[in-house]
């Protein structure tokens, strides 16, 4: 191939690069999008690690127990109740009472009927 026709498809390329640039940003524009990615690191595991973190920053120092109240923490920590307390034997009950005599702090998620709580019923809430 000689220095003339390489020169002519050297040229004849870099047209149709340009045009394909010129078409490409012609056609396209270029949007920036939120994706939402749902939580992550130990958010993504833990649904309640805000209301840990809340609590510890008050002075409640707080985790998440995956058993039920049949191993209560200490007494200078809070205790989210979020499974239906309806469920709660009457042991265990008596057990949560206890652990709030002695200085634990006590919250009590409300489900539709917070009137048929015995937790609720206690203090009449």
């Amino acid at each position: 191939m000689s220095r003339r026709s390489l020169l002519f498809v050297s040229i004849a390329g870099g047209i149709l690069a340009a045009l394909a640039l010129a078409w490409f940003f012609t056609h396209f524009e270029r949007v920036e999008e939120e994706v939402e990615v749902g939580y992550q690191g130990a958010a993504r595991t833990n649904p309640f690690l805000a209301a840990e973190r809340l609590f510890t920053r008050l002075g409640a120092p707080a985790r998440t127990l995956a058993a039920g109240p049949a191993t209560l923490p200490p007494a200078d920590h809070a205790l989210l109740l979020v499974s239906p307390a309806r469920s709660l034997s009457a042991e265990s009950f008596a057990k949560i009472l206890d652990w709030v005599r002695q200085g634990g702090r006590l919250l009590v998620a409300l489900d539709d009927a917070p009137s048929l709580d015995p937790v609720l019923r206690h203090w009449a809430v």
